[in-house]
C-alpha cells in the first residue's frame, strides 16, 4: 500500500471507524424502530465517521509536540504528514460532519455541532482526570442519540429512550477512567481500581436487555440478554486474571472493554426484537471483523 495513505490511515483511526457507525445504526433502530429511511441513515453515519476521524486528526495535531518528546511512532512526529495538512484535513472534517446532519434534519444539525464541540473540547483542553472521560462520554451519548434528533421525536423522544445513550456514556467514561492506568497517568478515585473498573463496565453491560428503551420483546431482550452476558462474563474474568494490576497488564483489559463497544451497539439495535432490528444488530456484529481487517492494513497508535 502506498505509505502516505498508510499514513493518512493510520492518523484519521480508520480502524477505529466501526463503533461510530455502530452507534448510529442503534441509535436509528432506538429512534424509529429501523432504518427504514437508507438514505437519511447512511448521511448520519458519514457524519458521524467525518466528527470522530476530524476529531482523531486533530488530536493527534495538538499531541505533535508530546508524541515527539516520547518518540511515538505517529504520522505528524514521524514526519509523514505535515503538521498544517493534519490540521485542515482535520477542519474540514470537523465542518462536514455537521453539514451532512443538516441534510437530514436542522435539529440534527444542532446536535452534530454539540457533539463537534465536545470532540474539540476534548483535543484541545479535556485533559483532567474527570474531564477528559465526561467529554469522551458526553461525545459518545451524543452521536448514538443523533438518530432522535434526525429521525425520531428530537428532545420529545420518551425518556426511557434516553436511557440507552445514558448508559453508554457512563460505561465510555468508566472505560476512559481505565485507560488513564494504561497511560501511567491515573490518579486514582476514592476506592478505584482497574479490577473494580472492569467490573463496573461489566455490571453496565448486564444493565442493557433491562432498558426500557423499547417496546417489549422477549426476543430483543434475550437476544440481547445473550450478548451482554457473554461480554459481561469475558469483563469479570479478565478483572480476576490478575491480584496485582500493573500498568503493563492494562492495556490488554482496555482491548477487552473497548471491543465490548460494538456489543452494546448491536444489543440496542436487537432491543425491538422485529426482523429489521435483528437484521441491524446483526450487521453491527459484521463490523467486528471489518475492524480487525482494518486494523492490519491501519494499526491504531
Amino acid at each position: 500500500m502506498n505509505t502516505t495513505v498508510a499514513a493518512w490511515g493510520k492518523l484519521l483511526r480508520i480502524s477505529l471507524s466501526a463503533t461510530a457507525v455502530g452507534d448510529v445504526l442503534a441509535g436509528c433502530v432506538l429512534a424509529t424502530g429501523g432504518v427504514s429511511d437508507v438514505s437519511a441513515v447512511l448521511r448520519l453515519v458519514a457524519a458521524s465517521l467525518c466528527i470522530y476521524h476530524g476529531g482523531m486528526a486533530l488530536n493527534d495535531w495538538a499531541d505533535r509536540g508530546e508524541d515527539a518528546d516520547f518518540g511515538r511512532q505517529r504520522p505528524i512526529p514521524d514526519g509523514q504528514i505535515g503538521a498544517g495538512a493534519a490540521l485542515v484535513v482535520a477542519t474540514l472534517l470537523l465542518i462536514a460532519g455537521p453539514l451532512l446532519a443538516a441534510s437530514v434534519d436542522p435539529g440534527a444539525a444542532t446536535w452534530a455541532l454539540a457533539l463537534t464541540a465536545l470532540v474539540v473540547l476534548y483535543d484541545l483542553v479535556g485533559r483532567g482526570d474527570l474531564l477528559g472521560p465526561a467529554l469522551l462520554a458526553g461525545c459518545r451519548f451524543l452521536n448514538l442519540s443523533l438518530p432522535f434528533l434526525a429521525l425520531g421525536d428530537g428532545l420529545a423522544t420518551p425518556l426511557v429512550v434516553w436511557s440507552a445513550p445514558l448508559v453508554y456514556g457512563i460505561y465510555v467514561f468508566t472505560l476512559s477512567r481505565l485507560g488513564r492506568y494504561e497511560d501511567g497517568q491515573a490518579r486514582p478515585l476514592p476506592g478505584e481500581t482497574p479490577a473494580r473498573l472492569l467490573l463496573t463496565l461489566a455490571a453496565l453491560l448486564v444493565v442493557v436487555p433491562l432498558l426500557p428503551a423499547a417496546p417489549l420483546s422477549w426476543i430483543g431482550r434475550g437476544v440481547a440478554l445473550a450478548l451482554c452476558g457473554w461480554a459481561a462474563v469475558g469483563l469479570v474474568q479478565e478483572s480476576r486474571r490478575l491480584r496485582r494490576w500493573t500498568a503493563e497488564e492494562v492495556p490488554r483489559a482496555m482491548g477487552f472493554a473497548l471491543r465490548r463497544m460494538l456489543i452494546f451497539a448491536a444489543a440496542f439495535s436487537a432491543l425491538p426484537g422485529t426482523p429489521e432490528s435483528l437484521l441491524v444488530a446483526a450487521v453491527v456484529l459484521g463490523l467486528y471483523p471489518v475492524s480487525w481487517q482494518l486494523r492490519k492494513v491501519f494499526p491504531p497508535s
